[in-house]
């Protein structure tokens, strides 16, 4: 119900913020991406000791099927950054040697780009290219209970820039092709997320877009008081419906 009144709000929200921005292009989509987990994750347990678990041998996560928004403001003011907002959270959870595992992982993304100059133009507006900067604000924590896996938790927040590539394609008009990496290479730790969506423009306005997202986190504990080692990978579809204002 909550992420009904989530899509509900949105909808009533995206004349609102086109009016608010006269002669921008406005992007609005909300929807729902399926993410597998792979990879490993070391948690803590009350006296402090790390243990790592893999994430699908020892803690048998499951896909996750978690409410996703964006926005996308795209003006013509000179100098001024386009900027975005993207909502993308992650929960996912398993049952395994008679013990529960959780993991949650809020992810909002702000982002500052520009168009490259003259792409549009040559191409007749049937390629787009974007640069930019991301802020991921990040909110980790994920705990196990009861049976062999013991009881343990991570809880951890930070906010990573990022570098920000974006393209668009679209060949005709009904349909077209939005793809982008988001990265923070950091030595022996990094963090890439990268994604490629299809849309199907049935109207001017109004599309229906399905993707694949691959998010690639490593982290070593020099990176940040409090981060848990990882070498951890969120991977799979997401469906969006979109307005473009």
């Amino acid at each position: 119900m909550k992420k009904f009144f989530l899509v509900l709000a949105f909808a009533f929200f995206a004349p609102a913020v086109s009016h608010a921005f006269p002669g921008a292009d406005v992007d609005i989509s909300v929807g729902y991406e399926l993410p597998k987990p792979s990879g490993s994750i070391t948690l803590k347990d009350p006296l402090g000791n790390q243990k790592t678990f893999d994430a699908v041998n020892d803690l048998n996560l499951g896909s996750g099927k978690d409410f996703i928004a964006r926005i996308d403001i795209n003006h013509s003011v000179p100098i001024l950054p386009n900027i975005y907002v993207h909502h993308l959270p992650v929960e996912v959870s398993g049952d395994a040697a008679g013990g529960h595992a959780e993991l949650k992982l809020e992810q909002n993304d702000v982002g500052l780009y520009y168009n490259l100059p003259f792409i549009k133009e040559a191409t007749d507006d049937a390629l787009g290219l974007k640069l930019g900067v991301n802020a991921r604000i990040v909110n980790l924590s994920g705990e196990t209970k009861g049976g062999a896996l013991g009881e343990t938790s991570a809880n951890f927040s930070t906010v990573i820039p990022m570098a920000y590539l974006g393209v668009d394609i679209k060949p005709i008009h009904l349909v077209s092709v939005s793809a982008e990496i988001k990265t923070l290479p950091l030595g022996s730790s990094s963090l890439t997320e990268y994604a490629a969506e299809l849309r199907v423009h049935p109207t001017h306005m109004f599309y229906l877009g399905a993707g694949y997202f691959n998010y690639a986190v490593k982290i070593d504990p020099s990176l940040a008081t409090g981060a848990p080692p990882t070498n951890f990978t969120l991977a799979g579809p997401y469906f969006v419906l979109g307005l473009e204002l």
